[in-house]
């Protein structure tokens, strides 16, 4: 057999664990010798490529993180880059967000999602030109946790005895998934216990 292959991330039913970024992870790729997929928007940004022959890859969010992809030129600074992430899967794809800045090259992109519903992203790489080009793509993530631990709204806190025990009611926190609570004498500096409790309120 004699040739050259295409990428082996040339489709997005193609994708193995190989071509899954990773947090602060970045990858090598080139999009030579890769084929166009049929039936996906050609056009990001009011510019529409005649050729994008793209490869794909993929990152898993967990419903809380920021996610950032970032492509940039490879060695060969032949890379007029064009970014799409999508939702769904392979035979259902949903557009999320695209990038494509304009005519220059070296040019890569880069998208940022906010807190994006957990589950698979499918990104798409192409060069806007025809003929192939080499990359680097990378994924950051960023948490939306504060430090230290955010304290609740104090004006929406109630606490309310009953029988043996006390209720203590609050309104949630973003992204929050427990609470502390402690219990002291009122007045008094000394903790007289602390549990953590899960979920929103």
């Amino acid at each position: 057999c004699a040739g050259t292959l295409p990428p082996a991330n040339d489709a997005c039913s193609d994708l193995t664990a190989a071509f899954l970024l990773n947090c602060d992870e970045t990858l090598s790729g080139t999009t030579a010798l890769a084929d166009t997929s049929a039936g996906l928007n050609e056009t990001c940004n009011d510019f529409t490529s005649s050729s994008p022959e793209d490869v794909w890859y993929a990152f898993q969010a967990n419903g809380t993180d920021n996610y950032t992809v970032t492509l940039s030129p490879g060695d060969d600074n032949a890379l007029d880059g064009v970014l799409f992430i999508y939702s769904g899967d392979c035979n259902n794809l949903v557009e999320v967000a695209c990038q494509d800045t304009g005519f220059t090259v070296p040019s890569g992109e880069a998208i940022t999602l906010e807190a994006p519903a957990a589950g698979i992203y499918y990104v798409r790489v192409f060069n806007w030109v025809s003929g192939g080009a080499d990359f680097d793509i990378s994924l950051t993530c960023e948490s939306n946790c504060q430090q230290p631990f955010p304290a609740v709204n104090e004006t929406s806190l109630s606490t309310t005895q009953v029988s043996n025990g006390f209720l203590a009611e609050w309104d949630p926190v973003p992204f929050q998934i427990g609470c502390q609570i402690q219990a002291r004498v009122a007045g008094a500096s000394n903790l007289l216990g602390a549990a953590i409790v899960s979920g929103a309120t």
